[in-house]
């Protein structure tokens, strides 16, 4: 069966599964890229509301606090 009629039909139209496959591949890597980008635009967001939360919940020593949030804040940015 594969010999009489499935080999003959891949081997006629073996460049356009061939491409189509590597056009699969591309778009598969190009939307991981976009699911990875958005993640870490997501995880650099909650950080930073975390900060603010931490500083924000500071009463005793505010100043401190403060410039450690602001240090760790221009760390995360470089």
């Amino acid at each position: 069966m594969y010999d009489s009629f499935f080999r003959p039909y891949v081997a006629k139209h073996e460049p356009e599964i061939d491409r189509s496959l590597s056009e699969l591949r591309t778009r598969a890597g190009d939307i991981a890229v976009l699911y990875w980008q958005k993640a870490a635009s997501y995880g650099q967001t909650r950080v930073f509301d975390i900060l603010q939360y931490v500083a924000a919940q500071s009463t005793t020593s505010t100043r401190p606090t403060q410039v450690v949030v602001e240090h760790i804040l221009a760390c995360l940015l470089l």
